[in-house]
């Protein structure tokens, strides 16, 4: 049995090699791997899970589970409570004063958002079981809900270092409530291998859902490596196991980008799309970054700010990195297998990784800054700026930038919004039409980060003129007019972005983010009668796709047809049970049709999810003031006005959360 299918994937591959030889042509061929390919690459092999890892590697198992990999995913219970669930445990966001509080109530954990009135009084509560615990700790824990099967984020996130709660990152730029799905993306890097329960939920995943990052993320899928050894006909040799990948014995280029799967992306200054083409989940240890993932970042790097993900791409920049010629890489001063947060660790520890190249002579700092009485790791406290990451907050990160000086006290500004791919020997073995694709779905992904202006402008400019590039060099596909619709959507200009989704889905009808785009293009275009029969047709292929019931539905609201718009609306609340806009739709619905009971319970549901939207509120005015309840319609005006002057003066001076004494 285990030699049949150690020969089956050789076989695989060899006659895959042998298609390649005679030229058949793929449309996004993946990049070449290194001459030592393991066989755990084919996509084939099937993933087995910590325990089956951990049967043989008892040690590592058990020094890993410490890190925090091991520990970036696991069920809250009352043995992993660290938090303060009694007394300073509410904030209020000062861009829409909606309160959190976080209880403990037995063995289970809660967080709840409401408002309070004039009175002191909570309004529109809405309370949520926090389930999972997702981050190590080591700088802050976050939590995920479970709705209906899926997976949730939560708004608020536990930050040990202060010892405080506070909106996590993301939320602390961009309003959210508990509406932020936990897709596969995010998985990806937070946790083992999840698979989603169907294509149509993003957030829904197969049972069960392992708890934590486990040895597969980095050594790839165990099933030929258990099947081997499981045999006992073998003694280890410690020679090359073709079953699994040993990062170790990977050429120096493959071996980092183990590590950049999830340690290259600063979420300000870096984009890491999925390659076209490639899904994420069949990257396997041992091929390119690029045969998954396409990173891009800024050409101009900030001295100062710095992403918490951002280690790849710094390090890079690193004279240490350059001019070693890869020798120094992630593994010099990391055991994965082994937290850095351990209380054994040696105090010169990092200090002795840098003497391992550098004479200790050569340093210019005063002897008292080298001595015995110095703070642990000095050549890191000198030369590795430590602070607050540009993309999160309330906890010290190293950037890994190594340099001279790290006296930049002051946040930097780039000279350009040029972008430029980070593993730049890859990416120049694309084709030059998918090298502009890449480079131009990155510079649309980081526009996404810039309010409205000129540094968005710029961004959204260059990426129009890098997808007709890509365009005239023969990357015409789907995915390029879907990105060059959106970039035009962006430019404010939605008949240009209709046609441009036209062609995505003429080129690909089975896409239904496509499909959805050119709707709502076509209405922003004023094409309503060609916008509703789309959608309608567009629904009865993805029943789950909630943003097209939604559009579907608010057309058919605002072109007079309320009864068929509420069929939809009702199927798209009850997907998306986060959002407020498809409530307060529904209640409109409901008004038009008479049924003013149910369009108050609507409207109030609409604000008990999304209390810090103008527009629900608005709603919920009109259909109170309709109801004869002036102490309603008055209340949206109080909400209207007090949210319009939070955001203005949050745009002023950009305030922190300020937690609840």
């Amino acid at each position: 049995m285990r030699t049949s299918s150690l020969w089956r994937i050789a076989a695989a591959a060899a006659f895959a090699a042998g298609l390649i030889v005679l030229g058949c042509s793929r449309p996004a061929p993946a990049l070449q791997p290194p001459p030592a390919t393991f066989l755990n690459q084919a996509p084939s092999v099937r993933y087995v899970g910590v325990q089956a890892c951990r049967k043989c590697h008892v040690e590592k198992a058990s020094t890993f589970a410490h890190t925090g990999m091991g520990r970036a995913f696991y069920r809250f219970t009352s043995a992993v409570a660290v938090e303060d669930f009694s007394k300073r445990n509410e904030l209020v966001d000062p861009r829409t004063g909606v309160h959190y509080r976080m209880t403990r109530r037995g063995p289970s954990f809660f967080m709840k958002q409401f408002v309070v009135d004039p009175g002191g009084r909570e309004r529109h509560a809405d309370e949520r079981e926090m389930t999972y615990v997702l981050g190590s700790g080591n700088h802050a824990r976050s939590y995920v809900t479970v709705e209906d099967g899926r997976l949730w984020e939560m708004p608020v996130c536990w930050y040990p270092d202060g010892a405080l709660w506070d909106l996590c990152p993301g939320f602390d730029r961009h309003l959210g409530n508990f509406g932020r799905k936990i897709s596969d993306s995010c998985v990806f890097c937070h946790n083992g291998r999840m698979v989603r329960d169907g294509e149509d939920d993003t957030n829904r995943f197969l049972e069960p859902i392992p708890e934590g990052i486990d040895c597969e993320r980095c050594h790839g899928p165990g099933e030929l490596h258990v099947e081997k050894w499981s045999q006992g006909a073998e003694a280890p040799t410690g020679n090359l196991d073709p079953t699994i990948v040993n990062p170790a014995r990977l050429p120096s280029d493959r071996r980092i980008q183990v590590c950049f799967q999830c340690h290259m992306g600063d979420s300000v200054a870096t984009e890491r799309a999925n390659r076209a083409g490639h899904p994420r989940e069949d990257f396997r240890p041992g091929q390119s970054i690029l045969d998954a993932f396409v990173p891009v970042g800024y050409v101009d790097p900030t001295r100062h700010d710095f992403g918490l993900s951002a280690q790849g791409e710094r390090l890079l920049l690193s004279a240490c990195y350059r001019k070693s010629g890869g020798k120094i890489e992630c593994l010099t001063c990391h055991d994965p297998h082994v937290t850095v947060f351990r209380k054994d660790r040696p105090a010169d520890f990092f200090r002795a990784k840098c003497l391992g190249c550098h004479a200790e002579a050569a340093c210019k700092a005063p002897a008292s800054a080298r001595g015995a009485t110095s703070p642990p790791d000095d050549c890191v406290r000198c030369h590795m700026r430590r602070a607050w990451a540009d993309d999160q907050r309330h906890a010290d990160f190293t950037d890994h930038w190594i340099r001279k000086t790290i006296a930049d006290d002051a946040s930097d500004r780039r000279a350009s919004q040029n972008v430029i791919p980070l593993v730049p020997a890859d990416f120049r073995k694309l084709a030059p039409g998918e090298q502009a694709y890449e480079i131009a779905r990155g510079m649309f992904g980081l526009s996404t980060d810039h309010p409205p202006g000129p540094e968005k402008a710029a961004l959204l400019s260059a990426a129009e003129a890098a997808l007709g590039k890509a365009i005239a060099s023969r990357f015409d596909r789907a995915e390029a007019y879907l990105i060059l619709g959106k970039v035009q959507n962006g430019l404010d200009r939605p008949e240009d972005a209709a046609r441009s989704f036209r062609e995505a889905v003429g080129r690909d009808p089975k896409d239904p983010e496509a499909t959805y785009q050119l709707a709502k293009a076509l209405d922003a275009a004023g094409a309503r009668d060609e916008a509703i029969p789309l959608l309608e047709s567009a629904v009865l292929t993805w029943k789950r796709h909630a943003g097209m019931l939604a559009e579907l539905g608010s057309l058919r609201l605002t072109t007079g047809h309320p009864a068929e718009a509420l069929i939809v609306l009702e199927q798209a609340a009850r997907l998306q049970p986060f959002d407020g806009r498809y409530e307060a739709n529904r209640a409109a619905a409901l008004q038009a049709l008479g049924r003013k009971s149910e369009a108050l319970a609507a409207v109030e549901e609409a604000v008990r999810r999304d209390p810090d939207n103008p527009e629900i509120w608005r709603t919920y005015g009109t259909i109170h003031e309709a109801a004869g309840d002036a102490a309603g319609n008055a209340e949206a005006g109080r909400r209207i006005a007090d949210l319009r002057e939070r955001a203005r003066l949050y745009a002023d001076d950009g305030g922190p959360t300020m937690a609840v004494e």
